[in-house]
């Protein structure tokens, strides 16, 4: 190796003792490459970390609002209730901040035969525009995950099971999207996700056996609001905290119903839908 850098050097080893050999300078130089090299790659790795790991060494991110592009009143649903046909579901949610402002506030209703329900409050809602600012010194890199966020200030006004849809439906496939009132003006119709879409969660069967009951939770319900932004309809979801407890009864060697679990990953939260076919 010294002799190859002497050489690249284009250096001749002089004659006598008193000169420095030619090849001292090239291995001089070849060290502090070396250890620059890796000083300045051990700088780069911590300069990712920062920029893009769950904690900022030098720096890190934040996600600042810049002001509200939207703000109305909407009804915001905290539980949906989708019933199996021919059966019966009951539901309840917790609130643990109450719509009046005290130490929360239990929503409950119950529904039947392929029917579905909603309960919720009134607040006033607001999309608030954010992006991503970087702040300097160590922290957790906190990146927004939509150009939006939502808020949701109750006003006090609650409703308790209002209809989403009738009873004698087979299948929540062709539930509403939107919550099943007009809204008054100033007022905004949220969007929902609560039909069936597919399988997600198994099926029960009583067909040759007896009556079933069933029980689900959930932690949280989302659904999205829609606004205008820069002549653009779009949509941004609004997450309430929720504390869902679910109990589904199964009339005996009745059918088998397939079941859509909303809360699974990816879903909005919230309870089952279902898609019933009868016994063979």
């Amino acid at each position: 190796m010294q002799g190859r850098l002497t050489d690249a050097s284009g250096g001749t080893k002089p004659t006598g003792s008193s000169s420095i050999p030619a090849v001292s300078l090239p291995r001089s130089g070849y060290r502090l490459g070396l250890g620059g090299g890796v000083a300045a790659t051990a700088v780069g790795v911590l300069l990712l970390l920062s920029a893009y790991g769950p904690w900022g060494l030098f720096f890190h991110s934040t996600c600042a609002q810049t002001g509200p592009i939207a703000s109305e009143q909407a009804w915001v649903p905290v539980i949906l209730l989708n019933s199996p046909y021919g059966g019966m579901a009951q539901g309840t949610a917790y609130v643990p901040s109450d719509p009046d402002n005290s130490s929360g506030h239990i929503f409950g209703w119950n529904s039947s035969n392929g029917s579905a329900a909603w309960s919720g409050f009134m607040a006033n809602v607001s999309v608030l525009l954010v992006k991503n600012e970087t702040a300097w010194g160590f922290g957790p890199n906190q990146f927004c995950k939509t150009g939006f966020q939502t808020s949701a200030s109750p006003t006090g006004s609650v409703a308790l099971g209002l209809g989403l849809m009738g009873s004698g439906n087979t299948s929540d496939a062709g539930e509403p999207r939107t919550l099943n009132y007009t809204p008054l003006p100033g007022e905004v119709n949220l969007r929902i996700m609560n039909a069936y879409t597919m399988a997600t969660g198994g099926e029960v069967s009583t067909c040759g056996g007896p009556a079933q009951t069933q029980h689900a939770r959930s932690s949280q319900l989302t659904t999205w609001v829609p606004f205008e932004y820069r002549g653009l309809n779009l949509t941004a979801p609004l997450t309430v905290v929720t504390e869902q407890i679910f109990t589904y009864n199964f009339p005996a060697n009745f059918g088998t119903w397939q079941i859509d679990d909303l809360s699974a990953p990816g879903g909005p939260g919230g309870g089952w839908a279902f898609s019933y076919t009868p016994c063979g």
